[in-house]
């Protein structure tokens, strides 16, 4: 039909809401639009759940139909998860089998296109693990049979090695990062690798998830991409200890700030956190090219204050909890939790090397 704005699609269908049968409409862009195929294919996944257990299965279902209904109501609430899997379907699913009929996509055929694909291995396992899902989900919702998913048969090599090995510095190469990162980017590096926090869980912290002497957080959120989201894991949320030196300049940071400013690493302009990957892209690896470290990201402090842990010869049990990583070999999880003094005891070590203090260790 045409309107005023243009020609539009106008696509209606029938729904019952309390026991009742209702008419409702959705319309489309012409210029978006521009052929009624193209207007079924956008539709395709509604149809299909309109349709449910009209029909045995539905053979002539495209991938692309399963794709659309696992983004409406599939997708997972964390926000990085979200963008992530949104990001893979977008760029490598959708382009490769959104056209595809879900019924005849095989696993050769799987298997060749995810070894073809120019990704890091850890990478490919991610996509393969999306595919293996949204078949899966295509199974439930009876547009195949409920047999075998064919993504089971397709085994990657190497998914879960690092394209990379981690770049592991010294307490005296962080020392002398800091002094070419402008403030307060050096704080939120040194907050990194003093405590082994992610970049999103550092620039997620507010002045409430501090003690009251700044001698121990409590890491409660994360930001990622100027989201507010939750922690990695349940066991991400913990309460670590701080060093004293750390625990004097972030006091002093506070006191430069506006009084009604809630985050530590506040953006003046927006009121929110700084961007992580500007930050690490425009003074963190500017700086570590400039020394002959080579490419230095926020998570390599991560990586290095678990090798700083190992140096001092801490318990794994005590590593796990510091780490606050959920699990890790069963070896090591038999150490259990470990207590206040202990985490201060073997947190207070590390940080004596990385701020070339005499600081007298809490027992």
């Amino acid at each position: 039909m045409t309107r005023a704005s243009g020609f539009v699609w106008e696509f209606r269908y029938y729904t019952t809401e309390n026991g009742e049968r209702k008419l409702k409409q959705q319309t489309f862009n012409g210029a978006k639009y521009p052929t009624e195929t193209a207007v079924r294919k956008h539709v395709e996944h509604l149809l299909l759940k309109l349709n449910e257990g009209a029909q045995d299965f539905a053979v002539d279902v495209t991938f692309g139909a399963v794709i659309d209904r696992y983004i409406a109501e599939e997708l997972p609430p964390k926000h990085s998860s979200k963008v992530s899997a949104l990001s893979r379907i977008e760029c490598h699913i959708r382009p490769a089998w959104g056209d595809a009929p879900v019924a005849k996509m095989k696993a050769a055929a799987i298997r060749s296109w995810l070894q073809s694909l120019q990704l890091a291995p850890l990478t490919k396992g991610h996509v393969r693990s999306i595919m293996h899902k949204l078949l899966d989900l295509a199974m439930l919702w009876e547009y195949i049979p409920a047999e075998r998913n064919p993504v089971d048969l397709v085994m990657l090599r190497g998914v879960t090695k690092r394209k990379s090995a981690p770049t592991i510095l010294s307490p005296e190469q962080v020392q002398a990062l800091l002094g070419e990162i402008p403030e307060p980017f050096d704080l939120l590096t040194l907050v990194t690798a003093s405590l082994g926090l992610r970049l999103s869980e550092a620039l997620g912290l507010q002045w409430v998830d501090f003690s009251a002497d700044m001698d121990a957080v409590s890491v409660q959120r994360n930001w990622y991409r100027g989201y507010e989201d939750t922690t990695k894991t349940e066991s991400s949320e913990a309460q670590l200890p701080i060093a004293e030196e750390l625990a004097v300049r972030l006091k002093a940071w506070h006191e430069k700030q506006p009084h009604e400013t809630q985050w530590v690493f506040c953006n003046p302009a927006t009121g929110a956190p700084y961007s992580g990957p500007s930050i690490q892209q425009r003074w963190l690896r500017t700086a570590a090219e400039k020394m002959g470290l080579g490419s230095v990201g926020f998570h390599d402090f991560r990586h290095s204050y678990r090798s700083w842990l190992d140096a001092e010869g801490t318990p794994l049990g005590v590593q796990k909890s510091l780490m606050r990583h959920s699990s890790i070999a069963t070896t090591m999880n038999v150490y259990g939790g470990a207590l206040t003094p202990e985490k201060r005891k073997y947190s207070a070590a590390v940080n004596r090397k990385l701020f070339g203090s005499q600081a007298a260790t809490e027992e």
